[in-house]
């Protein structure tokens, strides 16, 4: 009877390992045929507070902006409006207040990934690798993490890098959140830290974009403490 009962166990096991595997490849297959070919216009709004506490210094500052991006087969162009503009002239030349919420600065690049975010899931999902799926539904996964070679000092133990893809019928994502735990250190100095990333998800024509994403992350070591939180959104244009 036990022997039974492994044999149906190991065959269950070796059952559930290509139907991991499977639905990681028809995922990134759903992704690549959004091929982000059509232009598209939105409206990109982001917020961000920045808290840090401690020996070394302390911080409390805030940003935000608002401005429309158009995606074509030219490029991407970012439209600042007047009035936001002439208020970051007006702090750029006035007396610095740690009150006051500055305007950000807006990266193209990442405005144009987030309206077609679907590469950029893939490169993440190739270092993937499934630890439970749920009726094709919802796919959890750990991630590898990637070499960084500008890293030349200290030590950086990443205790977990959790990925979890909530999927449509099509298999294309609605949402994900992204988990990692750390613990850093340079020579006797230790601080430990953790980043929760969440991504909300919208399928326009022949693109996957990222509709709001919202950025956490804590730490707290040698002395300081530090929190700092954004929230960034894209409405889609007529």
């Amino acid at each position: 009877m036990i022997r039974r009962r492994l044999i149906v166990v190991a065959v269950a096991l070796a059952a559930a390992t290509p139907v991991s595997a499977d639905i990681l490849f028809d995922i990134k297959t759903a992704l690549r045929n959004l091929r982000a070919k059509q232009p598209v216009h939105a409206t990109f709004e982001t917020k961000s507070i920045n808290v840090a506490k401690g020996r070394f210094f302390d911080q409390d500052t805030s940003s935000f902006a608002t401005v429309e991006a158009r995606v074509d087969d030219d490029g991407v162009t970012i439209v600042y409006p007047r009035a936001l503009l002439d208020r970051a002239l007006v702090q750029r030349n006035a007396k610095r207040d740690p009150k006051a919420a500055r305007v950000a600065d807006v990266n193209a690049p990442h405005i144009a990934e987030m309206l077609d975010y679907a590469p950029a899931l893939i490169a993440l999902l190739d270092r993937a690798t499934v630890i439970e799926d749920k009726a094709h539904a919802t796919i959890v996964m750990n991630i590898r993490e990637n070499d960084d070679p500008g890293v030349k000092e200290g030590h950086v133990d990443v205790k977990l890098n959790r990925l979890t893809l909530t999927l449509g019928p099509d298999l294309v994502p609605v949402s994900a959140e992204r988990t990692t735990k750390f613990v850093a250190g340079i020579f006797f100095l230790k601080a430990e830290g953790q980043q929760t990333d969440k991504w909300t998800f919208a399928r326009r024509d022949d693109r996957l974009i990222v509709t709001r994403f919202e950025h956490n992350d804590s730490s707290s070591g040698m002395g300081q403490t530090a929190h700092n939180s954004e929230t960034q959104t894209i409405r889609i244009e007529n």
